[in-house]
C-alpha cells in the first residue's frame, strides 16, 4: 500500500504468541502503518497509521500497553517543518490510541523502571526515559559527542571482542563536544561502573554481550546504555 515494502516483526506478545505486531517501510516522506495479527498471522489489521516512517515502537513487559511514533515525514517541498509522528499509547485490549506528545522519535523501548526513547539534539535530548507514558521525556543523554566507549569488558566476552574494532570509526561520527574531539582523553569503561557487570544481555545491565556481526551503533539500545555510564563518567570529571 503507497509503496510500502519491507514489514519488520515489531513484537510478539510475551503472554500470547498468536498475537504478532509487524511495522512496515516507506520512504520518508510516505506514511507507513503497524499491524497486529491475533492468529499467528493468518489475517492482520492496520492498528495505527503514521505519516512518516514509525521508527518507535515498544510494548510493555506485560503486553498491556503498546506504544508507537516517529519523527515523520521531514520539511515538506517548500522547506517547511511538518508535524512528527510523536508518542502514542494505546492499551492491547482495543488499540484506541491516544498521543501523548510531539517528540519526533527514533526509537523506543519499554522496561519495567520506564519508557525508554531516543530523539535528536533539537528535542532536548538523545536518551530520555519516561514515567508517563511518552508525555514528558527526563534527559539522560543530551548530545552524542557525550558517548565514552567502549566498555570495559573481560578477555572472550563478545563486548571486548566486537566493540573496539568499530569504535574509531563510530568516535569520528559522533563529533565534538565544546571543541575538543570525541572520546579525546577516554579509556575504556568500567561495564558496571565500578561493580561487576551483569552479563544478562538486558538494556540496563550493562552487560558484556554484544549481537554477533552486528555494527557497533550508539542509537541500538546497547550503545545507549554505554552512553548512559559515558555521561556519568564525563559528569564525574567535570566536578
Amino acid at each position: 500500500m503507497n509503496g510500502e515494502r519491507a514489514p519488520y516483526i515489531a513484537a510478539v506478545d510475551p503472554t500470547d504468541a498468536d498475537r504478532l505486531y509487524v511495522r512496515t517501510a516507506n520512504a520518508v516522506d510516505r506514511p507507513s502503518r503497524l499491524l497486529f495479527s491475533s492468529d499467528a498471522g493468518k489475517t492482520w489489521k492496520t492498528i495505527f497509521a503514521g505519516t512518516g516512517a514509525l521508527l518507535g515502537f515498544a510494548l510493555s513487559p506485560d503486553g498491556k500497553k503498546v506504544y508507537v511514533g516517529g519523527p515523520g515525514p521531514g520539511p515538506d517541498q517548500a522547506g517547511n517543518p511538518r508535524p512528527s509522528d510523536g508518542v502514542n499509547v494505546a492499551s492491547t485490549t482495543d488499540f484506541v490510541f491516544s498521543r501523548k506528545s510531539d517528540v519526533a522519535l527514533q526509537c523506543l523501548h519499554a522496561t519495567n523502571a520506564g519508557l525508554w526513547g531516543c530523539s535528536n539534539e533539537r528535542s532536548g535530548f538523545v536518551l530520555g526515559v519516561s514515567n508517563d507514558d511518552g508525555a514528558t521525556f527526563a534527559p539522560r543523554l543530551t548530545r552524542l559527542c557525550d558517548v565514552r566507549g567502549p566498555l570495559a569488558c573481560a578477555e572472550g566476552t563478545s563486548t571486548a571482542r566486537e566493540c573496539p574494532k568499530q569504535w574509531a570509526q563510530q568516535r569520528s561520527a559522533l563529533g565534538q563536544c565544546d571543541g575538543q574531539p570525541y572520546g579525546s582523553d577516554a579509556g575504556p569503561l568500567d561495564a558496571g561502573g565500578g561493580r561487576e557487570a551483569p552479563i544478562d544481555g538486558t538494556f540496563g545491565g550493562y552487560a558484556c554481550s554484544a549481537s554477533r556481526g552486528g555494527s557497533f551503533v550508539v542509537l541500538a539500545f546497547g550503545g545507549l546504555a554505554l552512553g548512559l555510564l559515558g555521561l556519568r563518567r564525563a559528569r564525574t570529571k567535570r566536578r
